[in-house]
């Protein structure tokens, strides 16, 4: 279920961008459809939609750029990297010196 979720997701949010419909996909987590039949069906549309999308391509659709804004960003949940290195203890003894004397997990 959550694979072909997961495919189903990807594949609608790069179609959207195609055809340049505004998507409904907010992440890439997003369950569409807690019900694997509907899941299934809607699975079965976006391979046609994809079908007539290609079918539609012709030279002039080939070329050029395809030009798109990407999902929304929550900078609240972003973590970033405080340094290039990370060190990491070499020893059980390299640990425990560097922390309250209890063994790292």
């Amino acid at each position: 279920h959550a694979t072909l979720n997961h495919l189903l997701v990807g594949d609608q949010l790069w179609l959207d961008r195609m055809d340049g419909t505004p998507t409904t996909i907010t992440s890439l987590d997003q369950e569409l459809y807690n019900d694997f039949d509907e899941l299934r069906a809607q699975r079965e549309r976006a391979d046609g939609r994809l079908d007539r999308f290609v079918a539609s391509l012709d030279d002039a659709g080939l070329a050029g750029t395809l030009t798109f804004q990407r999902l929304a960003l929550d900078k609240s949940k972003v973590t970033l990297p405080t340094s290039q290195r990370v060190e990491r203890p070499r020893s059980p003894t390299s640990a425990m010196s560097k922390t309250d004397g209890r063994l790292l997990p």
